[in-house]
């Protein structure tokens, strides 16, 4: 079974790697990894708003990754465009793996009309929300942010 992993600088093709080399669950007879998007995390922002507004369509692939999908039966990904394109170009497709608890990169229409199941990790940021949450109950709580406007001015 062939994947292909389509890292970025927040999930990168080396820890997609570690994380298969690790892995019981299934092996792969053959893995080809790639990078989209840019090094900059805070110009990679841009790109996610991007995704996020509807806009993936509009964005480049990776050189080579066109080619390398053609008989992938598993494409895994974070942030890469997964584009009707791409899914119609790839006849072995099964599954689109997405390491993002939204959709908003994947042509999930495309991938139903060619029998192609997605896969999300919805939960992915659990423990970020929950601690985020706890935070904002200290800081109205203790009255943090206004403490600290009233000092500034």
């Amino acid at each position: 079974m062939k994947c292909v992993a389509i890292g970025d600088v927040f999930i990168t093709p080396e820890m997609m790697k570690i994380a298969f080399d690790k892995t019981e669950f299934v092996k792969f007879s053959h893995i080809d990894y790639f990078y989209f998007g840019l090094d900059s995390r805070s110009e990679m922002r841009n790109i996610v708003k991007i995704i996020e507004t509807g806009g993936f369509e509009s964005l480049p692939l990776p050189d080579g990754l066109m080619q390398a999908v053609e008989d992938a039966e598993i494409i895994m990904c974070h942030l890469c465009p997964i584009t009707r394109k791409l899914i119609e170009n790839d006849k072995k497709l099964k599954v689109v793996l997405c390491n993002r608890g939204g959709h908003e990169n994947i042509d999930v229409k495309a991938c139903t009309q060619n029998n192609v199941g997605v896969l999300l990790n919805p939960s992915h940021n659990a423990n970020a929300v929950a601690e985020f949450t706890i935070g904002l109950m200290l800081n109205e709580s203790r009255n943090i942010s206004r403490s600290a406007f009233a000092i500034e001015t």
